[in-house]
Parts: structure tokens; sequence; C-alpha cells
């Protein structure tokens, strides 16, 4: 995760976004951004392709890293078995959409280079996990297979419309 560093939930973070509208009925709050930071994301993260360090890059914007970390894994078509913990409340840090958040994967003997091209960007990281396999997990909140979530994806609209 490139951005906001450690993942934390601070109720602050699901102002406007998908969840809050979702679950609670709600547009409300002031979403903020850093635009510094935001600047030095971009930056680094253009870098980063540009010397072919990612494998894949994704935002934050809509859903939250839950969302971000389950489109991945779709689109990828390979599992993600998360081991970062969430500090604070847990909807918050999956489901806030946090500005200047950008869900990267590397090779693994990559790690070091993404983290010292992030040092010299201003820019925190988190590790999240380790991408492989035909699950998605997050720890004891999920752990469904990755044809599961993209089923649920391509033809949700349709299902919660009685419409399949």
């Amino acid at each position: 995760l490139l951005g906001a560093g450690a993942v934390s939930g601070e109720a602050h973070s699901l102002s406007g976004s998908e969840y809050m509208e979702l679950v609670h009925g709600k547009v409300a709050g002031e979403p903020s951004i850093d635009l510094n930071l935001e600047v030095q994301v971009q930056r680094l993260c253009r870098r980063a392709i540009e010397e072919g360090l990612l494998k894949s890059a994704h935002d934050c914007s809509d859903g939250g890293l839950a969302v971000a970390l389950a489109e991945s894994c779709i689109q990828g078509r390979m599992g993600f078995w998360g081991t970062f913990n969430a500090g604070g409340r847990w909807d918050a840090a999956l489901c806030g959409e946090t500005q200047s958040r950008i869900v990267v994967s590397v090779a693994q003997g990559q790690i070091a280079r993404l983290r010292e091209m992030a040092d010299q960007h201003g820019v925190p990281v988190a590790d999240l996990g380790i991408v492989g396999g035909t699950g998605f997990s997050l720890g004891d909140l999920v752990d469904v297979p990755v044809d599961v979530l993209e089923a649920a994806w391509v033809g949700g609209l349709e299902q919660a419309l009685g419409l399949t």
C-alpha cells in the first residue's frame, strides 16, 4: 500500500464513502486530501511503473482498501492472503476511502527497491499480504474463493434485483 502508511480505521475516512451510503444510508462528512502527499504518491507510482517494478496497481477511491484488493484479485484471477493488522475501526480501515492510497503488487525480490523509492519520495508504505492461490482472505473477517467474488462482482446487480 503506497501512501497511507499503516492501515488504520479512523471514522473520518468514511466521509462520503460508498460504505457510508450503502450501510448507513448517508452521504455525509467532508473527505480531505493532502495535495503534497498525493503528488508524491503519483510520482512514485509512475516511477515504479517506468522501472518495471509493479505487477499491479489499484487506487482505493471507490469502496476502500477491501474493494481495491478484491477487484485486484478478480482482475488478476489470483488470490490474496492479508497479513496486516487494521488498527481502530475495522469498517473504516477496510472501507474508508482515504485519499492518496494505491494498492500495488511487486515481486518478492523488488520490495526493498520499492521501499527505497518510497523513502526518496517521502511516501509511507505498508505491507498488506501475499498474492497467490485461489482465495481472498482478510484474517477472521473475510475468507472466500476468488471465483465467488467474481460471480458477485459480475452478477451482483442482477442478483440483488432478483433477475437471476
